[in-house]
């Protein structure tokens, strides 16, 4: 349970974070909050598959 608590919260903030490089307008900025999950992804929960 605290994994997942801890998963959940991290993952909040991650989107925070690239709430903020949205916003910045910095696509490069944009492109290395995307690439964050796959270097922390033990770290995170797991990104669902887009149709």
């Amino acid at each position: 349970m605290l994994r997942q608590f801890v998963e959940c919260s991290n993952g909040l903030v991650t989107i925070g974070a690239m709430m903020l490089a949205i916003l910045t307008g910095d696509t490069v900025l944009m492109a290395r909050m995307n690439r964050v999950h796959v270097g922390f992804e033990d770290a995170l929960t797991p990104i669902l598959p887009s149709y």
